[in-house]
């Protein structure tokens, strides 16, 4: 991803370890089953492993939120250029010939190439180094994010509710871990599904960085056989 230079890892629910990784501002980091030494507490508990992923998941959309940013600003800017010396460039021909027939002066409209080379420049730059792609890539994601949660999160009230009202949960009812195993196989759902979308979304950057790449090579090919043509001959 261009930003891309950062590295991801996409959102998981793990168990705790004795040494946790140092985390970077730049990262999408796991999380721990539990904060505490003991595990048990929030590992039986539906209502507790909701808000860990809930609160995992809204990380990870902020982080596109951020991430979005510097993509997004690049990438008008260098579109902006662009299309601003198409326009010179274009109307280059124009005025230097107006100038000449109202006798106003001579004006070079060689400089039109000259603008429509750098109009090219920039479109080539955004297109290697990703900018609009990624900020593309990046509001998709955030997208597809916020509205898996919002739909987990009205399943989980539905869920809940329908429980409550059939069946009471209580300590001797034998039907409470059936309740709690299919908030859990929710929850897990859940959680598979915010992979598949990380995962998708990492997929395009990896398909769109190797495309760069021989891209930026095939350039530099095409550079070295004009340089050595003259040379030869």
């Amino acid at each position: 991803m261009v930003e891309n230079n950062n590295s991801k890892q996409p959102s998981a629910v793990v168990t705790k370890t004795n040494n946790p990784p140092k985390k970077t501002p730049n990262d999408i980091h796991p999380s721990y089953l539990s904060h505490d030494e003991d595990s048990k507490s929030i590992a039986g508990d539906p209502e507790q492993l909701c808000c860990l992923v809930q609160e995992k998941t809204i990380e990870t959309i902020n982080w596109y939120i951020k991430k979005k940013w510097w993509p997004k600003f690049f990438s008008r800017v260098l579109r902006f250029f662009a299309i601003v010396f198409a326009i010179v460039g274009g109307l280059a021909p124009i005025i230097g010939a107006f100038f000449v027939e109202h006798k106003l002066g001579q004006i070079d409209s060689s400089w039109g190439y000259v603008a429509l080379a750098l109009s090219g420049s920039f479109i080539l730059m955004d297109k290697l180094f990703g900018f609009s792609t990624t900020w593309m890539r990046f509001v998709t994601t955030q997208i597809q994010l916020q509205q898996a949660l919002a739909e987990f999160q009205m399943d989980w009230a539905m869920l809940k509710d329908t429980d409550e009202k059939q069946v009471p949960e209580t300590p001797s009812n034998p039907n409470d871990v059936d309740i709690r195993t299919a908030r859990l196989d929710r929850l897990k759902k859940f959680q598979m599904e915010v992979w598949e979308i990380i995962e998708k979304e990492t997929q395009a950057w990896i398909t769109e960085f190797r495309s760069s790449l021989a891209l930026l090579e095939k350039r530099a090919q095409a550079g070295q056989k004009k340089v050595v043509a003259p040379i030869k001959n």
